[in-house]
């Protein structure tokens, strides 16, 4: 398998992001001069030719799709019941409206009328239903813990349901905003293996060609809800995700859009292409073993978030694009704690005093990654100068991916993550005692009441955002894993495509259109 695509095949226990060459997520999407949105056409005209963005990892069935990065293609071919807007927050999908009961316990959805899936089948409540009791239920299923607080679900009406909690999930409305609140056809169900090269959905376009590792076709779907703004005829996606093949398809003008890497924006205005700069969820990290010397003393920690030079991370792995951070959020987001923002600075001699203080005595770090890279070769240069010793060692992806999430033998792993729909949901991967993302497996009591409190508050309560605020403060100050910043994406896009706007969560055609 070539090595971008072991890369993205990590994605399937974490959810990381590449991190060669990504830049920063910056407040509010960046656009180059001439890039204005156009009165959309009355007719759909014109094909997106996109780049840079890769296939999904093994299928297209949302129960089994491992890979972060997937739910941008997987959103083309299936609706989810609600989708988030571009500060984070839950809007309408299928469902046009919700309500919650006064215990917390019930969720209602309006399903909205006249839908079908693109095989024909009739899109109502009980369709959801069957399409959530299998994300729920399926053996092995990678969405049933983020449906956990879901018992059953009560049709009430063709085009009303019920969701039945055992326990209250106030975050529930914004899972349902990704895989997890995908609707598959309940006709596919007669042999769902086919979902995996077929997947048969509700979403803006359907696919109707896929070669694995190879490419996608997709058309248009006029019976998706939001039609009216879906522009374009089709999308073609390419299955090659390596920088000099994206490029290449830029420079021929054989892709009209492409996903690129910071040392690839030069090139691509050079060659007459717009620059858009999204801000997303992604967070480039390093996961740090507490049970590991000479992690399991938090001074040491302390001194390495102190020797980290964060700008200079970023010059050196993203070419400048964005702002370094040491949270787990980008400043555009309402979990953002400016009172915490730059808590570690780049300060030498604090972390030499720190280590001093910590009785280190040199003891050796290893920084493992999957391959060596300008971050991991920048970080050892800067544990050098304040006296930590270092080596980088290189292990196969799947390997890596076993000894940090299944066995914890690995204390310092510089990584990333692609953020998650919901704030608790990312927090608890981080920082919770069984977290996936905290390889430690262990937490403070104070981060683990701060988390459960959090946990328990509507997103609509005044005490929301403040509660999160202030958890994201704890969790800086007591949890080993460190941030160094947020990653958006950076796309390249043709004169002649308008309309493109950026999604935190993850890229969406719709308002994008083609001039002739």
């Amino acid at each position: 398998m070539p090595i971008h695509r072991k890369r993205l095949a990590l994605q399937a226990i974490l959810f990381p992001f590449t991190l060669l060459g990504l830049g920063l997520a910056l407040p509010n999407l960046t656009v180059s001069a001439g890039s204005a949105a156009s009165t959309p056409s009355a007719a759909p005209s014109g094909t997106i030719n996109w780049y840079g963005q890769g296939l999904p990892i093994g299928t297209w069935d949302p129960v089994f799709s491992s890979a972060g990065h997937d739910v941008a293609d997987l959103s083309l071919v299936y609706a989810a019941l609600t989708r988030l807007g571009q500060n984070g927050v839950a809007q309408p999908g299928l469902a046009s409206s919700w309500s919650w009961s006064s215990n917390a316990l019930a969720l209602t959805f309006d399903i909205r009328p006249g839908l079908t899936f693109t095989d024909g089948t009739p899109l109502e409540a009980q369709a959801v239903k069957a399409s959530l009791d299998r994300a729920r239920t399926a053996p092995g299923s990678l969405l049933a813990t983020l449906l956990s607080a879901v018992s059953s679900e009560t049709v009430l009406g063709p085009e009303v349901i019920r969701l039945n909690l055992s326990e209250p999930d106030p975050e529930l409305l914004l899972t349902l905003g990704g895989k997890a609140g995908m609707v598959v056809s309940p006709a596919a169900f007669k042999d769902p293996t086919l979902l995996a090269t077929h997947p048969d959905g509700a979403g803006p376009f359907k696919l109707t060609q896929f070669v694995a590792d190879g490419y996608a076709d997709l058309v248009r779907n006029p019976g998706y809800w939001d039609a009216q703004d879906i522009h374009v005829k089709g999308i073609y996606i390419s299955g090659d995700t390596t920088a000099s093949t994206t490029l290449a398809a830029l420079e021929s003008n054989e892709a009209n859009v492409a996903v690129i890497t910071g040392d690839q924006v030069a090139a691509a205005k050079a060659a007459g292409f717009n620059i858009a700069v999204i801000p997303t969820l992604s967070v480039a990290n390093i996961e740090v073993n507490n049970t590991i010397a000479p992690f399991n003393n938090p001074l040491v920690v302390e001194a390495v978030n102190f020797a980290l030079d964060r700008p200079a991370i970023v010059a050196a792995t993203a070419f400048g694009y964005g702002t370094p951070d040491d949270e787990p959020f980008p400043p555009s987001y309402f979990g953002y704690n400016k009172s915490v923002a730059n808590y570690y600075y780049y300060d030498p001699a604090k972390a030499k005093a720190l280590l001093k203080e910590a009785g280190y005595k040199g003891t050796p770090v290893t920084i493992t990654v999957p391959l060596p890279s300008p971050i991991s070769e920048q970080i050892q240069a800067e544990l050098q100068a304040v006296g930590i010793a270092s080596t980088i060692k290189g292990i196969p992806f799947d390997e890596l991916t076993q000894l940090v999430f299944v066995e914890h033998d690995v204390a310092f792993n510089p990584d990333g993550i692609v953020g998650r729909e919901s704030p608790i949901a990312m927090l608890s991967l981080l920082w919770a005692a069984d977290g996936l993302l905290n390889p430690g497996r262990n937490a403070t009591p104070a981060l683990t009441q701060a988390l459960g409190h959090v946990a328990t508050l509507s997103l609509s309560s005044p005490a929301f955002e403040p509660a999160l605020q202030g958890l994201v403060a704890l969790g800086i100050k007591d949890n080993p894993n460190i941030f160094l910043y947020s990653a958006p994406t950076i796309w390249a896009y043709a004169k002649d495509v308008h309309g493109v706007t950026g999604f935190i969560d993850y890229q969406r055609f719709e308002g994008i259109t083609i001039s002739n």
